[in-house]
C-alpha cells in the first residue's frame, strides 16, 4: 500500500510526503526541494486527543537526536538538490499520527503552523 500527500507549510516549504506499507512496517518519507536547512522536530501520538510523544528509537532517521521537549529532532539530508528524510515504523497500528514543526538553523526560526503543527 502507498499513499501520497503534499504540505506546503506557513513558511513556504513544500513537503512531499509518501507513506509506503509493507511487511507490517510503514515507511513515511519527506522530500522538500530547496537548499534551506531544516530540522524536523517531530513526535507520535496514540490517540487523535493525546500529546504527542517521543517516538521509538528504531524510527528514527539518522541525524536524529532526543529533544528537551519529548520529542525528535531529525535533521534532512541533502540529495539530488532536496532535502530527504525518512521514518521507519516497525508498528504503525500504535499511532494515530506523526505531529511535527520545522526548524531553520541558519534562520533561527520555527514553523509551528501557527501553533497547530502539522500532522501526517
Amino acid at each position: 500500500m502507498s499513499a501520497n500527500e503534499e504540505i506546503t507549510t506557513r513558511s513556504g516549504l513544500m513537503l512531499k510526503v509518501q507513506k509506503v506499507r509493507t511487511n507490517g512496517q510503514l515507511d513515511v518519507s519527506l522530500r522538500a526541494e530547496g537548499a534551506k536547512n531544516c530540522v524536523l522536530h517531530w513526535g507520535v501520538l496514540s490517540n487523535e486527543s493525546g500529546g504527542w510523544q517521543m517516538p521509538p528509537r528504531s524510527s528514527w532517521p539518522q541525524e536524529t537526536k532526543p529533544s528537551a521537549r519529548g520529542a525528535a529532532e531529525s535533521t534532512f539530508a541533502r540529495q539530488d538538490g532536496e532535502n530527504r528524510l525518512v521514518i521507519r515504523l516497525d508498528q504503525p497500528s500504535d499511532y494515530y499520527s506523526i505531529d511535527f514543526v520545522l526548524f531553520f538553523p541558519e534562520e533561527n526560526r520555527w514553523d509551528n503552523n501557527g501553533g497547530e503543527k502539522y500532522r501526517i
